[in-house]
Order: structure tokens, then C-alpha cells, then sequence
């Protein structure tokens, strides 16, 4: 059903009639990005994952955990936009991070309030969607964590002609839908919470219509 609202809400904004707009930009592109907050992802695990070690390394001096948070994480993945007029932006991201035994794809759908100058829009926003993180540990450990992620995000974009050049700070919280847990040597265990925010850049590269705007020709 989530998935269903978000799809509907960006193809009715997507379809609006052409005379209700005076400006048309658009543009696609790849994006590029880190997560800088927290130092490693994630803030919590649930509990249970936390403190599971490797069997038979209960006792040691520093025991193997079955699973561990990830750090150096890299995005990359697309960006589409879509200028419903001067004042306001919509938007279609998605793609994927990777880390060290780590994995997450996502889509998000998002809305932005432009400010507009002539060749530096200035945008603040957010969005929704739905998507999937896994980790991989020792032995057959494995964590997987179905999430809608609840973004924020202000933007600076520079425009130039059929290109632009997009820097975005975000922060995005990833509410979980189910979390499913494997431990290091094949069982299924129960698990539930984990806290799962995180703060990141990117940055931009989109290919279309980024003339400023124009009013429409009138017949």
C-alpha cells in the first residue's frame, strides 16, 4: 500500500496538465555519495544482534561478533527531477550503498521548494519510499532489514544551459519494516528495533533542460 501511494503521488504530480506551469526544466543524471553520521552504520543494532558472537568465542578476550556495523559506505545511482514550476521541484532518486559485508538499494520519491535566481536554484525538500539493507557476517550470519526511509534534504544546484550540478546534505531516517536474522551458524532467531539514522552528501550530475525560466508562448 505504501508503495502504491508513493508511485500514484509522483505519477499524478508527473501528469499535470502543461498549461499549469509557466517553466519547464528537467533533467537526469547520476549521483555520488557517503554518509558521514554516525561514524558507523548503524546507530544501534537490535539488541540481540549486538551482543551475538561468533559460537565458542564466548569467553575470549575480544569474542567475534556474528555481525558488525559498516563504515566507508559509497551511493551511487540516478537522479531524475522534474520542474513543476518556479517555486517548487519533484523528484525520483535511486540506487545503491555499499560497504564492507553491507549492501542497501532504495527509491525514493521526493518534493522540493525552489528558491530561484537566475542560474542557482537553492532547494529544501524530502521524500519517501522503500527499500532493503543487508548485512553479512561470520559463518552463515546475515541480517536483512526492509526499511521506508523518511528523508530531509536541502540542496545548492548550479544550472548551465542542458546541465547542472547538484550538492545535497540529507538526513534520512529508515523505518523498519520486519528484520530478519540468521546467526553464525544457520538459525533463525526473533528479533526486533534497531535504530537506523544516518546523515550524508552527494552530489549531482544531471543531463536535460536547465535554461532559465521562460513563460509560455501564448497562441
Amino acid at each position: 500500500m505504501f508503495r502504491l501511494m508513493t508511485g500514484c503521488l509522483l505519477i499524478g504530480c508527473l501528469t499535470q496538465p502543461a498549461q499549469a506551469a509557466d517553466v519547464y526544466m528537467w533533467g537526469v543524471g547520476p549521483r555520488l555519495g557517503t554518509t558521514f553520521l554516525p561514524g558507523a552504520y548503524p546507530s544501534a543494532f537490535p539488541k540481540i544482534v549486538a551482543e551475538d558472537v561468533v559460537d565458542g568465542t564466548e569467553n575470549a578476550d575480544e569474542p567475534i561478533p556474528v555481525i558488525e556495523k559498516v563504515r566507508g559506505d559509497v551511493s551511487f545511482g540516478f537522479e531524475a527531477q522534474y520542474y513543476v514550476d518556479g517555486g517548487s521541484r519533484i523528484g525520483l532518486i535511486g540506487g545503491f550503498n555499499v560497504g564492507r559485508r553491507f549492501f542497501d538499494a532504495n527509491v525514493i520519491a521526493k518534493y522540493d521548494v525552489v528558491i530561484q535566481s537566475a542560474s542557482v536554484d537553492f532547494l529544501f525538500g524530502g521524500g519517501a519510499g522503500f527499500g532493503t539493507q543487508r548485512w553479512t557476517g561470520e559463518g552463515q550470519g546475515n541480517l536483512r532489514v526492509p526499511y521506508f526511509p523518511l528523508r530531509v534534504e536541502v540542496a545548492g544546484m548550479v544550472r548551465a544551459g542542458w546541465t547542472a550540478f547538484q550538492l545535497t546534505p540529507y538526513f534520512q531516517y529508515n523505518v523498519q519494516s520486519n528484520v530478519f536474522y540468521t546467526n553464525d551458524i544457520g538459525e533463525e532467531v526473533d528479533v526486533k528495533g534497531g535504530f537506523y539514522p544516518a546523515m550524508g552528501i552527494e552530489f549531482s550530475v544531471l543531463f536535460g533542460d536547465y535554461e532559465p525560466p521562460r513563460p509560455r508562448k501564448r497562441r
